[in-house]
């Protein structure tokens, strides 16, 4: 327990890490500052890279890992009303009342005219609680009454890199036909077929 709390607490810190780097990497992200070349723009790339590939992943996979305790220990009406309330509410709240409120400052510390505002729902940041709530649901009516299987043995280093170039060889095409998101997911490197898989394996 103590490591995967571990685990969260040092994930949560490269996530911040990460969103503030996606500032100052040319582009301004949504908070549209620097939007201009600098020196920290290939660092904040390769690691911005780096941390795509492997963070949201870990996330997804520490939530299925007790997924099942929890499921178990609440029974399917209590532990799906208890998801919704914990990740469904915070999701809906942002959707369509905290993310539109940023967009709206930003749109006001905006001089140009081509950022004028309009009210739109804004899933941000927190689109992952949405991924989760779904992964929930499907294990509560797909899997969760479903004999355990024994434990097994870690899968070995060479199988974990031939499961990671496969599901990479999969990624590739989804980042060119979806143009970089699904339902609100960001498809980028180690995105959905990794965060499904994880979210299994934490399961499992």
């Amino acid at each position: 327990r103590y490591c995967l709390d571990n685990l969260e607490s040092s994930l949560t810190a490269v996530v911040v890490a990460h969103h503030v780097g996606c500032i100052f990497i040319g582009g301004g992200w949504m908070y549209q500052v620097a939007v201009y070349r600098t020196s920290l723009q290939p660092l904040c790339q390769a690691v911005l890279g780096l941390d795509q590939a492997y963070f949201m992943s870990l996330f997804f996979f520490v939530s299925g890992f007790f997924t099942p305790s929890s499921y178990d220990r609440k029974g399917r009406r209590a532990f799906l009303r208890d998801k919704a309330k914990r990740l469904g509410l915070p999701f809906l709240a942002y959707l369509f009342v905290f993310g539109p409120l940023l967009d709206l400052f930003i749109s006001e510390a905006m001089t140009s005219a081509e950022h004028t505002y309009h009210y739109a729902p804004d899933p941000g940041p927190p689109w992952f609680l949405a991924w989760l709530c779904l992964f929930n649901f499907c294990y509560a009516f797909c899997g969760a009454d479903d004999e355990r299987a024994p434990t097994a043995e870690p899968p070995s280093l060479a199988r974990l890199a031939w499961i990671g170039a496969a599901l990479g060889a999969v990624t590739a095409p989804l980042i060119a036909v979806l143009g970089g998101g699904f339902v609100m997911m960001p498809i980028t490197f180690g995105s959905l077929p990794f965060d499904v898989l994880f979210f299994a394996g934490g399961v499992l």
